[in-house]
């Protein structure tokens, strides 16, 4: 949709950004309504000015691609694009093929999509491919480094910083012996207190520091079982294999990670007292920023029903209740009430962790006592899917974090309408009271204004072969007066007409024509006559029979455009 409007701007001369002017009107006519988009704004209006300016370079491009192969086939005598070059202009250049379907119409020309499709087919194979060809290759080197050296000891339940030895490099899918900086590679310890990313918790990052290199840690997995690899590069110097390192978690990440790990299991447990035991977690994100849980329920929780969640959560967290972990026999895990992930699969040993009442099947890492939690606050309750329910939530940091900026976003309002933080919504009510009632006499200043301008119009209108015909400049604030003073005029003629109404504003001319249906079986067509005067205006125009719209920026002509509506008609009819 932006896309589209980002063409059809240009077909009407806007040749600078112009999104973000309309993002503003809509954002001030509906946030009464929709409060995010005034909170939201200026993150809106980033997106669609980013959006506009990238797509429209890329439309650039595309139109002149376009044009010259439009020409190009054309001159040879075909109407239809090949659906190679449909997709060169898709892959290369990134120009959509709706657009490219839409501007092929217009000009007499359509699209082969079939073989589009199938181009598409062929470069997803080969991304595929390629994609495959490399994973392969990792996994089977490996697959080689664990039947060497056996499973990686995790160190990482103890704290976040110890002793290895480097045993496995692996740059492109092949063994290496060393690494050295700015590679990018695999790297294998016997030991790491690096937890790899697994059951919704996001893998560490950090650095592996040897006697002459740095290793930078940028993401931590389980790509075999038992095997733990770290991602990243090298940032300073050399590493080889063999060599003795040292390996340090980033810690304040790791606890961000841990209290929200730690949350996710209160809120489970919250959900389940609170829904029924029917309640089964079905996923879940535990990150250092947010933590993500997905679960089984019919219908939203009502607002009454988060706050119960949030209130014993945070009940929970105050009761500082140490955090147990505990190995056994998943039977003997079963028997004791602790709760599994719906469709895992577990080992005959299972770690079990406890803290108060909540006892689930985790390899996690968690905090010693949930008071280490520190705060927890639900941001978001939605549906993902039928009967699936999903909570977006903060802990510790990240929760306080958020209160600071919705205290700072309070506050910002407050002096803005000039009340206290406690009359806030008080204050909001009555100036949107007030709001409303100035729209009201604003909206009926223009109609009446509107009024005056059509009886005047009426008055003015000039025959053409029998046909009144009015094409005049008007006052108009907004395209949608201007419609409705078309109508107002068409109206009060009495009679068939024609109207064509010109309101002229800072960046444009904007056309209204409205065509009386009796006269449309004559040969008049609204959207014609529209497109006849937008031209002239070096713009564009178009519509229905009856009612159509068009504009331009050439301001210079509007006299002329204006005068073209007599011989428009009289050649219709004639």
């Amino acid at each position: 949709v932006l896309r589209r409007a980002v063409r059809h701007g240009k077909l009407l001369g806007l040749d600078k950004p112009f999104l973000t002017e309309a993002a503003d009107t809509v954002i001030n006519l509906m946030r009464g309504h929709y409060t995010e988009l005034g909170t939201q704004r200026d993150r809106i209006v980033e997106i669609l000015s980013l959006e506009e300016k990238k797509f429209g370079q890329t439309l650039n491009t595309g139109l002149s691609l376009l044009t010259e192969l439009l020409e190009h086939l054309r001159q040879r005598g075909q109407s239809t694009i090949p659906g190679e070059e449909a997709f060169k202009l898709y892959d290369t250049h990134g120009f959509p093929l709706e657009l490219t379907q839409e501007i092929a119409a217009e000009q007499g020309f359509q699209v082969d999509v079939a073989s589009f499709e199938q181009a598409m087919l062929r470069q997803q194979e080969r991304s595929r491919a390629a994609s495959t060809f490399t994973q392969v290759r990792d996994d089977q080197a490996l697959a080689d480094i664990l039947k060497r050296v056996g499973p990686t000891e995790f160190l990482g339940y103890q704290g976040v910083t110890g002793s290895a030895r480097v045993v496995g490099l692996v740059v492109d899918g092949e063994e290496v012996q060393s690494i050295s900086a700015p590679q990018r590679a695999l790297v294998i310890l016997d030991a790491t207190p690096f937890y790899a990313e697994s059951g919704g918790q996001v893998g560490d990052q950090g650095t592996i520091s040897g006697p002459m290199g740095v290793f930078q840690v940028a993401d931590t997995q389980r790509p075999l079982k038992g095997l733990i690899v770290h991602y990243g590069e090298v940032s300073e110097g050399y590493t080889r294999v063999g060599d003795s390192v040292q390996s340090s978690v980033i810690s304040q990440r790791r606890e961000d990670i841990m209290r929200n790990h730690s949350a996710t299991h209160l809120l489970h447990k919250a959900l389940r007292d609170l829904l029924g035991p029917q309640t089964e977690q079905r996923g879940s994100l535990v990150e250092a920023e947010r933590l993500r849980f997905d679960f089984t329920s019919a219908r939203p929780l009502t607002p009454s029903e988060l706050a119960q969640v949030d209130e014993q959560i945070n009940r929970w967290i105050r009761a500082n209740s140490p955090v147990h972990t505990s190995i056994m026999p998943l039977e003997e895990a079963m028997t004791t009430g602790a709760m599994a992930l719906f469709g895992e699969k577990y080992d005959e040993q299972v770690r079990v962790v406890s803290m108060g009442d909540s006892r689930e099947l985790c390899g996690g890492t968690h905090c010693a006592a949930t008071g280490q939690i520190g705060l927890y606050i639900t941001v978001q309750e939605t549906s993902i899917a039928a009967g699936i329910r999903r909570i977006e939530a903060l802990s510790g940091r990240g929760a306080e974090a958020y209160l600071r900026r919705r205290s700072a976003q309070v506050d910002a309002l407050a002096a803005q309408v000039q009340t206290q933080p406690e009359t806030l919504s008080e204050r909001v009510g009555h100036l949107l009271q007030e709001l409303s009632v100035a729209r009201r006499q604003v909206a009926q200043f223009q109609r009446e204004a509107a009024q005056r301008q059509a009886e005047t119009l009426v008055e003015s209108a000039q025959e053409v072969v029998g046909v009144p015909v009015v094409a005049a400049t008007v006052s108009a604030p907004d395209d949608k007066v201007l419609r409705e003073m078309g109508e107002m005029v068409r109206d009060k003629l009495g009679r068939p007409g024609v109207i064509v109404l010109a309101a002229s504003y800072p960046d444009r001319v904007s056309l209204q024509v409205n065509v009386s249906p009796e006269l449309t079986g004559r040969g008049l067509h609204a959207g014609k006559i529209a497109g006849a005067v937008g031209q002239r205006l070096g713009g564009k125009g178009g519509g229905r029979p009856e009612a159509a719209q068009g504009g331009g920026k050439n301001k210079a002509e509007l006299g002329a455009a204006l005068a073209l509506v007599k011989k428009l008609v009289g050649d219709a009819i004639a």
